[in-house]
């Protein structure tokens, strides 16, 4: 457990670790998907009329919310940075 004076070592607590008389911790940070808590999720940014978002997903949910916007995005056109030349039909 402890060594002299209540101090942890790594045998105690394996994220810290003693390095030159100095004790390292280590934080480990586990991203979840925000629709159903599973790990191994990944941060997404959008955009909807001027209010920016950020989810969490599973590569399937991710897959889920392209298809569901995919036709939206098909019909749409760019702006800013990376426009494309033109929309969807009619443009």
């Amino acid at each position: 457990m402890a060594d002299d004076g209540g101090t942890r070592t790594s045998r105690d607590d394996p994220d810290r670790v003693r390095q030159n008389g100095r004790v390292a911790q280590r934080t480990q940070v586990t991203v979840t998907d925000d629709l159903d808590g599973a790990e191994g999720a990944k941060t997404y940014r959008f955009a909807w009329q001027d209010a920016r978002y950020e989810i969490d997903l599973s590569d399937e949910h991710r897959d889920d919310f392209l298809r569901a916007l995919q036709p939206y995005i098909d019909a749409s056109r760019r702006v800013g940075r990376g426009s494309r030349a033109s929309g969807g039909p009619g443009r």
